[in-house]
């Protein structure tokens, strides 16, 4: 199998069989104990369903539309144009999916910390996050939907549309906000733990414990916003370089990690 869809696979799988194992670990631990279901658990259930959905886009537009390989030379411009127009089209519903799936992920443990933390110093910010978190994914996705109006222009050429929206400052943006606001929930803990009569091992110990999503920030902080999937599929050329891209986005960016470190 030539390019990089091995990588595709094998980094899909693992992070998605990851995230199924914690997802039902935590499920049948609300079972064993016998705890009502809360919103966060839905939400982190719902995180997963998108998460799945990311997944699958990523397989079929390698299984049948060239992600992950070079397109041969021999190819005519129609066979050409046909793999970039469904590589668009699939990016763009490879974008919802990957927003919901991270703000559903962030919402669910906005909610797992109310449940700790309702009483505490940090329940303000809890609730301001929440609304924060939920304003950035209507207004990524309505943005999103509607940089080119019609819609369907994002993936068809061929029909005239109005596109005033800069795709690389849009997507540049929507990044930064969302690891900024990764930042934010991951130290947000740290107070209310620090502020309980423990030993200064358990404190850390508890506090390392929030900290697991910090591999995901890693991974985010490492790459340029504006190479994040969204971006690409206006610019598909077939290039080696995009496919690398890809290969890392799938890697370092898949929703599912932040399943695993939630669950």
């Amino acid at each position: 199998m030539a390019g990089l869809q091995i990588d595709v696979y094998v980094s899909v799988g693992i992070t998605w069989l990851a995230a199924l194992i914690a997802l039902s670990l935590r499920l049948l631990a609300r079972q064993m104990t016998r705890m009502k279901w809360w919103l966060d658990d839905c939400f982190s259930i719902l995180a997963f369903l998108f998460a799945t959905g990311y997944c699958a886009i990523l397989i079929e537009w390698t299984v049948h539309w060239s992600l992950g390989k070079r397109m041969p030379n021999s190819l005519n411009d129609t066979a050409r144009e046909a793999i970039l127009y469904q590589a668009r089209k699939l990016g763009y519903f490879n974008s919802i999916c990957y927003a919901a799936s991270l703000a559903f992920s962030k919402l669910s443990i906005l909610l797992f910390y109310w449940r700790l933390f309702k009483f505490s110093v940090i329940r303000i910010p809890i609730l301001i996050l929440l609304v924060i978190c939920t304003m950035w994914l209507i207004l990524r996705t309505v943005m999103l939907t509607f940089r080119c109006v019609p819609t369907r222009a994002i993936w068809d050429k061929t029909i005239p549309a109005v596109c005033n929206i800069d795709s690389d400052k849009f997507f540049l943006a929507t990044i930064t906000t969302h690891f900024i606001l990764d930042v934010i929930i991951l130290v947000l803990p740290i107070v209310p733990v620090f502020g309980l009569r423990l030993p200064l091992q358990q404190k850390l110990g508890v506090v390392g414990f929030f900290l697991l999503g910090a591999m995901l920030l890693s991974s985010v902080a490492t790459d340029y916003p504006g190479d994040m999937p969204e971006s690409i599929p206006q610019h598909l050329d077939g290039s080696p370089n995009y496919h690398s891209v890809k290969k890392r986005d799938t890697i370092g960016y898949d929703p599912t990690d932040q399943e695993k470190g939630r669950g």
